[in-house]
């Protein structure tokens, strides 16, 4: 991992170490590696290192490793559906994520020179304005300790259609995931979102016989990076379909709550 994360550092002066390779460490049990991963990022200038998780197995040692070598910011995922597949019942599930948001934070007040920052992301089904207020506040009084609450949208994720019906009410931004990370899936493909689930769409080549840097510089993406920027972000499949980054034209209201963290929205009152 050390000669790949070399070749990406090279690509982009200041990346995101992936969530999704990260969650999949996690999952594996591989907590050495990835305190050794957030490391070697920090000490080769990586600005911004995130890493999400449902805390299930964020260990005490994990947890103070990560805080110490450098972790900027730190996503629990809090909802019903993190509670199922965590077995927990509801009581026991939500003290558990509390006591993970105040065990980080312990961390990160120890640690001179911590940067760190914790969000608690949710899904909900209902994305209306008003319970989004409502989730945020309840969130926020479970999670005192969280600099960030994000409230985002059940949705189901396809690359041939969209969640959302009514597309045409929304104005496409470009999306920011262009500039910030690729996504490499364990055969070597590399597209540009984890939605295109087969690289069947937005493919851009293989770790295995391409660099990163040669990757992130080549000329399929630069092209889509400019098309997105021009307003012809609905040329490609994956992201005519998508609900992020769309805000509403008449509302302002954003297509998905990750929206609100890259542009700068103010809601319109109905």
């Amino acid at each position: 991992w050390v000669a790949r994360f070399d070749d990406q550092k090279k690509a982009a002066s200041s990346a995101q170490l992936l969530p999704k390779l990260v969650k999949n460490s996690l999952f594996l049990g591989y907590s050495t590696d990835i305190i050794d991963c957030v490391s070697y990022a920090k000490e080769k200038g990586v600005l911004d290192i995130h890493i999400t998780t449902n805390g299930l197995l964020l260990t005490d040692d994990l947890a103070k490793g990560l805080v110490e070598n450098g972790l900027n910011l730190l996503v629990l995922s809090y909802d019903r559906y993190h509670m199922k597949a965590s077995s927990l019942g509801e009581v026991e599930y939500t003290a558990f994520m509390q006591n993970v948001s105040k065990k980080v934070d312990r961390l990160r007040s120890r640690t001179r020179q911590s940067q760190l920052k914790i969000r608690v992301q949710s899904c909900v089904d209902d994305y209306s304005s008003d319970n989004i207020a409502k989730e945020t506040y309840r969130i926020s009084g479970l999670f005192p300790e969280a600099d960030f609450i994000l409230i985002n949208p059940v949705y189901e994720s396809y690359a041939v259609r969209p969640h959302l019906m009514n597309m045409e009410e929304y104005y496409f931004y470009p999306c920011s995931y262009l500039w910030q990370r690729l996504t490499i899936y364990a055969d070597g493909t590399v597209t540009t979102c984890s939605r295109d689930y087969d690289a069947q769409y937005n493919r851009i080549g293989n770790v295995n016989s391409n660099s990163i840097y040669d990757l992130w510089h080549s000329t399929r993406l630069r092209e889509m990076r400019k098309k997105h920027l021009h307003g012809g972000r609905k040329a490609y499949q994956i992201c005519a379909v998508c609900e992020n980054y769309l805000i509403h034209k008449k509302y302002g209201q954003p297509g998905s709550g990750c929206t609100g963290l890259v542009y700068d929205i103010e809601e319109k009152t109905h």
